[in-house]
């Protein structure tokens, strides 16, 4: 399914002070394949136990993901189960620990397209993140956003 493009438009203010500019020839270092010359990148720092994982999630991914980010808001609308807990209606937190569980799945399996895409969910979702330090002990509410200028 091709995402419809928003090309142009300005990243999210409140996230302006985590875009850097990319240049180099080929795809962004983690972009999710996503091939231009010069573009806005979005770093996201992903912790996983002992390791580091930095995201680099191209704006332009961020910005024409926004259709499929909304119908996954609509599926969690629904409720979800979260480790040995119903949540009803989660909220944008939960929701981020929802997404930081696939995310690391997709760490796990090397599926890059995943990860690209469930960071940048979660670059959308909480404008100014700056990092995730994802639960592998199977408790989602225990993975802690890191969000500020001192995380």
């Amino acid at each position: 399914m091709a995402l419809p493009s928003l090309a142009g438009a300005a990243p999210p203010p409140a996230a302006i002070d985590t875009v850097r500019e990319y240049r180099g020839g080929g795809a962004a270092p983690t972009g999710g394949g996503n091939e231009h010359e010069t573009g806005l990148i979005m770093l996201l720092h992903i912790y996983l136990e002992d390791s580091h994982y930095p995201l680099d999630i191209s704006v332009e991914l961020l910005q024409d993901a926004t259709d499929l980010f909304t119908r996954m808001d609509a599926d969690m609308d629904q409720g979800w189960q979260m480790g040995r807990v119903w949540v009803e209606c989660p909220d944008p937190r939960q929701r981020c620990q929802i997404v930081a569980d696939r995310l690391m799945g997709a760490l796990e399996s090397d599926n890059r397209q995943m990860v690209a895409m469930m960071g940048a969910y979660i670059l959308w979702k909480i404008p100014g993140i700056k990092g995730v330090r994802i639960d592998t002990q199977g408790e989602m509410q225990e993975t802690e956003l890191m969000i500020g200028a001192g995380a």
